[in-house]
């Protein structure tokens, strides 16, 4: 099955000489001793292969100096030949952009402060700490209770079909992350999946009719395990006919 072997970063089937510089020189430092890879990127290029994906998410378990990071991101600018075009700071949040001066590209990096719940163990793939597939999983389901990305839709379909993780164990790791996270309101969510526009380009073909049919078949799963039936759920599944 797909993510029982990861890929390594010499040839590589998702990134770009550029973002593998990026991250070689990143992971050098001192300052990146608590991050990992996680996000779209870290599942393509690690696990899945199944698509693009641009954005490099590196999160920390613990907190960070801002002004460490100001400082590490400027010398990594300096020996990737990139410029800083962006910057969006908050206490647990930073997204900045690099600006490549030869291969005209612009390079996402979130640096985010992570919940301490986390699952799996980080792999060290030639000096890159990637997240485990089962923590990247977990976030998917958070993720698409918290917004209407397509790719996130696209990333937890490939995982519960292509690999050995089933929804159910990722959901009940998400429920562990978010106490929040409940089967109504996830299913209510998920079952708008139709209406979803623009699918992300991926490098292995799926249906998008079988993915929405998923989702939908998910969502009357979920609702179904809601005990008792109330009302309420009776009116939700009749809808969803």
């Amino acid at each position: 099955m797909l993510g029982d072997t990861m890929y390594n970063l010499q040839n590589n089937p998702i990134l770009t000489p550029y973002q593998t510089k990026v991250l070689k020189v990143f992971f050098s430092t001192n300052f990146s001793q608590s991050f990992f890879l996680t996000g779209g990127t870290a599942l393509s290029a690690f696990y899945l292969a199944h698509r693009e994906s641009q954005d490099l998410d590196l999160f920390s378990l613990e907190n960070f100096d801002s002004q460490q990071l100001t400082v590490t991101i400027q010398d990594l600018a300096r020996q990737t030949n990139s410029v800083i075009t962006t910057k969006v700071t908050s206490p647990t949040y930073h997204e900045i952009y690099l600006e490549n001066k030869t291969e005209n590209g612009i390079q996402r990096l979130d640096f985010v402060r992570e919940q301490p719940k986390h699952f799996g163990n980080i792999q060290k793939i030639e000096g890159v700490a990637v997240d485990s597939l089962e923590n990247i999983g977990s976030n998917k389901v958070l993720g698409i209770l918290g917004r209407l990305e397509p790719k996130d839709y696209v990333d937890l379909y490939f995982v519960v079909t292509k690999t050995e993780w089933t929804f159910d164990q990722l959901f009940d790791l998400a429920k562990q992350k978010d106490t929040g996270l409940s089967e109504f309101y996830f299913a209510n969510i998920i079952a708008e999946a139709a209406s979803i526009q623009n699918w992300p380009l991926t490098k292995i073909p799926f249906s998008p009719p079988a993915l929405i049919s998923y989702y939908e078949d998910l969502a009357h799963t979920l609702l179904l395990k809601i005990k008792p039936v109330n009302a309420k759920t009776k009116a939700t599944l009749a809808s969803l006919k």
